[in-house]
């Protein structure tokens, strides 16, 4: 499926209000599967707290979306440091994964995938999607 793709916008901004990234949103759906990456790039080198910056994207997701969190671990993925999560929105649930490139200029994925019919087929679907996904 061909997703929707909405920004760049800006995304993360300084205390005087300038904005420090802007992020693209990626997003596609079915009937019983919402499958998204948002991908918040910096615009000139920034040096950022990684660990703090993991549980702030990983909680801000939690938040926006009214979801409880129902697991977390802090890994890697392909040599970055990332926290894997699951969650629940009433009667749906997902995983979710946060990597950030921690370069000169920085990088944020934050990839989610939600079911909300627990069905063999969707969960499939989101296990393959989450396993499939790779940095650019």
């Amino acid at each position: 499926m061909n997703p929707e793709v909405n920004g760049p916008a800006p995304s993360e901004k300084d205390n005087s209000g300038k904005i420090l990234s802007n992020s693209v949103t990626y997003e596609t759906q079915t009937e019983n599967i919402l499958l998204t990456v948002v991908v918040d790039a910096f615009t000139n080198p920034t040096k950022i707290d990684v660990a703090s910056s993991l549980k702030a994207e990983r909680n801000r997701f939690i938040d926006d979306a009214a979801a409880s969190l129902t697991s977390s671990r802090v890994d890697t993925f392909e040599g970055h440091a990332a926290t894997y999560f699951t969650f629940e929105i009433h009667r749906a649930k997902g995983r979710g994964l946060v990597v950030i490139q921690d370069k000169a200029i920085p990088k944020i994925y934050i990839v989610t995938a939600l079911y909300t019919r627990e069905n063999e087929d969707s969960v499939d679907a989101v296990n393959r999607f989450m396993d499939s996904f790779r940095l650019n």
